[in-house]
């Protein structure tokens, strides 16, 4: 799992032609994902990755720290764009292409909070980064269809920085899986419907 060598090869691969990458895949291993400006310490029970042979890796965009694990899908965009800057704008055009994807599946209480976060009711459900070389933008969300809460609880602390609707809730009382909200879709089932909304509409996104 090395999500900067993904990141690297999707954006080589949109510089070659210029036409936009979509790449959606379901973790099967557990990692530690940290963002650009976090600090291990303060944002992982390191000892306990340690111990548990847990790898920590970097991402090149940024927000915070999250758990890759089994139950979780990785939604990763590379596409040129007209501007160099705007990135809320570009978070909030894909975040609600995701939602409207996710509502074909008829989820229902879904909407955009914070930065890039996407919530069922007041529990999110999806966090985003973005990295950008100029008009190059490279979106990456994960998702949370199923995953084990404990394992989040475990090697994730309290967040050095939290949006303001997270109240400074416990990681268990603030996030919420597509499971957790009693939708039994696979990853498989989400991934498809996700990639043809996507598909059909991030050519509008400039």
């Amino acid at each position: 799992m090395n999500f900067n060598k993904d990141m690297k090869d999707m954006i080589g691969l949109v510089k070659k032609d210029g036409k936009y990458r979509i790449r959606i895949w379901a973790a099967l291993d557990t990692v530690i994902v940290l963002g650009r400006a976090n600090k291990p310490e303060i944002e992982v029970f390191v000892s306990r990755a340690k111990k548990d042979n847990i790898k920590i890796l970097r991402r090149l965009g940024g927000g915070g720290a999250v758990v890759l694990t089994e139950g979780v899908l990785i939604i990763s965009i590379a596409k040129f764009v007209e501007s160099d800057f705007g990135n809320q704008l570009y978070f909030n055009q894909i975040n609600e292409l995701i939602v409207q994807g996710l509502r074909d599946l008829n989820i229902d209480g879904l909407s955009k909070k914070g930065i890039s976060d996407i919530c069922i009711n007041e529990n999110k459900i999806l966090g985003s980064s973005m990295y950008r070389e100029q008009k190059l933008l490279f979106y990456q969300g994960s998702l949370l269809i199923n995953p084990r809460m404990e394992i989040i609880n475990k090697y994730l602390k309290h967040p050095s920085k939290e949006p303001a609707y997270r109240l400074k809730r416990k990681h268990e009382d603030f996030l919420t899986s597509l499971g957790k909200e009693g939708y039994k879709y696979s990853a498989n089932e989400v991934e498809i419907c996700l990639e043809r909304k996507l598909n059909d509409y991030l050519c509008t996104i400039n």
